[in-house]
C-alpha cells in the first residue's frame, strides 16, 4: 500500500469516523485491507452500500492481504437460502451484505447484532438518500454499543449539497471523527510526485482511402458554406461565412457577425 492509504487505513483502525478522499485516489483498494483485516473467524465484520461487482472486485484485490486464506470474504446475495444465512453469520469473517437482505436479518435476528463486531459503510454520501443504511446502523447501535462503524466514500461534491450535508451525514452514521484526503494533502502530493505518469504520444499516418474521405468532406463543407453564402445575401457577413470558418475548431464558436 502507499505511504498515505497506510495512514488512512491507520487512522481508520484506531478511531470509528467518516473518510472522504478524493476520486482516483484507491478508496477501493483501502477498502480491500480494511476488509482484509477483519477477514478472521473471531469478528464478524458486514459491509453494506457495495453492488455485487464492487464487492467481487474488492476481494479479488485483497486476496494477497488475507491474513486467514481459508475464509476470503464472501457475497450475501438474495441467492442465499433464508435457512442458511444465520449460519453464514455465525461463521464470521467479512460479509458484503445488500441493505435490503441485511434489514429483514437484523428485524428477524437471523443476524445476531451483538456479535456483529463492525459495519463498513461503502459510498457513505448515499446514506441520506437511501434510508435503509441508516436504519441498519440505527438497529445496530441499538442492540450493539461496542462494535465500530467505519464509513468510506470518494464523492467529496456529494458533501457540498444541502445545509450541513456532512453533519447530518455523520449524525446518521453514529460517528464523531471525519478524516479527509484531498489530493493536495501533504502526504497524497508527495506520494504520486514519485511516480509521474507516462505521456505517450501516437502519430498514425493517414492511408490513401482516408485521404480521399477527408477531401470529400472538405468539398462537401465548401459547397455548403457557399450555397449559404448564395442563400443568406445581406444577412450575415460572407467575409466571415468561409469554408476554414466551418473547419476551425476554435472560429466556430464565434458565430459570424451580422451585415449592415
Amino acid at each position: 500500500m502507499l505511504q498515505y492509504e497506510q495512514e488512512m487505513l491507520a487512522q481508520l483502525m484506531e478511531q470509528d469516523g467518516l473518510l472522504i478522499m478524493a476520486r482516483g485516489l484507491g478508496l477501493e483498494r483501502l477498502l480491500g485491507a480494511l476488509v482484509a483485516a477483519h477477514s478472521a473467524p473471531s469478528c464478524l465484520v458486514l459491509v453494506v452500500g457495495a453492488s455485487v461487482e464492487e464487492a467481487s472486485y474488492v476481494i479479488e484485490t485483497c486476496a494477497h492481504l488475507l491474513q486467514d486464506p481459508a475464509l476470503p470474504p464472501r457475497i450475501l446475495t438474495a441467492d442465499v437460502p433464508v435457512a442458511e444465512r444465520s449460519a453464514l453469520y455465525l461463521q464470521g469473517g467479512a460479509l458484503f451484505v445488500s441493505s435490503r437482505i441485511l434489514v429483514v436479518d437484523l428485524l428477524m435476528n437471523r443476524a445476531p447484532a451483538h456479535l456483529i463486531s463492525g459495519i463498513v459503510v461503502w459510498k457513505a454520501h448515499k446514506i441520506l438518500e437511501s434510508c435503509q443504511e441508516a436504519f441498519i446502523l440505527r438497529l445496530y447501535r441499538q442492540k450493539n454499543k461496542t462494535g465500530f462503524i467505519k464509513a468510506l466514500s470518494n464523492s467529496a461534491l456529494s458533501f457540498t449539497q444541502g445545509f450541513c450535508q456532512v453533519s447530518r451525514v455523520m449524525r446518521n452514521l453514529f460517528v464523531r471523527r471525519l478524516y479527509l484526503c484531498p489530493r493536495f494533502h501533504l502526504t497524497v502530493n508527495s506520494t504520486l510526485a514519485q511516480h509521474q505518469p507516462e505521456v505517450v504520444e501516437l502519430h498514425l499516418t493517414m492511408t490513401a482511402a482516408m485521404h480521399a474521405i477527408q477531401a470529400s468532406l472538405v468539398d462537401i463543407v465548401a459547397c455548403t458554406v457557399h450555397e449559404l453564402r448564395l442563400a443568406n445575401k445581406g444577412f450575415i457577413d460572407n467575409d466571415m461565412l468561409t469554408p476554414e470558418w466551418a473547419l476551425s475548431p476554435v472560429l466556430s464558436h464565434s458565430s459570424p457577425q451580422s451585415g449592415p
